[in-house]
Order: structure tokens, then C-alpha cells, then sequence
């Protein structure tokens, strides 16, 4: 049983580093045929784990983007060919999405304080935002 959890938590550990660092899915098959790494499927499975988690956790609203949408003819073989990922893709066209700050660090403090990484009425939260803004 512990061997199954330090595995999890190994992927968990790879999945952040591919977020943090943009590594792109050309570049992880790259370093996975070189190093030890979970297999690109594994990756996949648990990254939509951690966003569905997030999704029941920290609500999700989408907005309407104001921008035309135009649409490139495929002329090569898709890379994505699983029919739930193209169903949300087209359902997603023209929208963002966006989670309110509050919603955010009332799920955080909560786990941080379990953690022991937040001390109540000692401990100093420090947040940056970023993201693109046109």
C-alpha cells in the first residue's frame, strides 16, 4: 500500500512540475524515454483527477469571449483523438473560464492550516496573480 501512495505521489509530483515548468508533451516523451518517468497516459489520467477534484471543490464559471473565433482546416492526423477531450474542446470554443479569488482561498486556508503550513494569527499569506491581460 505505501508503494501505491508514493507512486501517486510521485506522478501528483511530476504533473505540477510539467504545469509549473510548461513542458510541452514533446518534451516529456523526450525526458520519459530517457529517465524512469510515468508513462504519458498515466500523466493524463491524473491531471484530469486533480481537475475534477478542483471542480467540485472550487466552483468554475464561464464568460463569453468577445473575440471571433476562426478555425483552421486539419490537413495532417489529429493529435487528440479521445471523443470526451474534442466534445469539451468544441464546447469550450469562445469561452473562458475563471474561478473567484474567495472561492480559491477558502478551499487553500482550510488545507494549509491542516498542513501545518499556515499558523492562525501568525503566519503571513503571500499571493501573486498572474495570467495574461489584454
Amino acid at each position: 500500500m505505501l508503494g501505491k501512495i508514493e507512486e501517486m505521489k510521485k506522478i501528483e509530483a511530476v504533473v505540477k512540475s510539467l504545469d509549473r515548468g510548461h513542458i510541452s508533451r514533446e518534451a516529456y516523451r523526450s525526458l520519459a524515454r530517457i529517465e524512469d518517468l510515468p508513462r504519458e497516459n498515466v500523466i493524463c489520467d491524473c491531471r484530469q483527477k486533480i481537475n475534477a477534484e478542483m471542480k467540485k471543490k472550487v466552483l468554475m464559471t464561464l464568460v463569453d469571449l468577445l473575440q471571433p473565433t476562426a478555425f483552421e482546416p486539419i490537413t495532417g492526423n489529429p493529435d487528440i483523438t479521445d471523443s470526451t477531450i474534442i466534445m469539451n474542446m468544441l464546447e469550450s470554443i469562445g469561452k473562458g473560464g475563471q474561478r473567484r479569488i474567495t472561492d480559491i482561498l477558502n478551499y487553500i486556508i482550510p488545507l494549509y492550516i491542516e498542513k501545518g503550513i499556515l499558523i492562525p494569527r501568525r503566519s503571513t499569506l503571500y499571493i501573486r496573480i498572474s495570467g495574461r491581460w489584454s
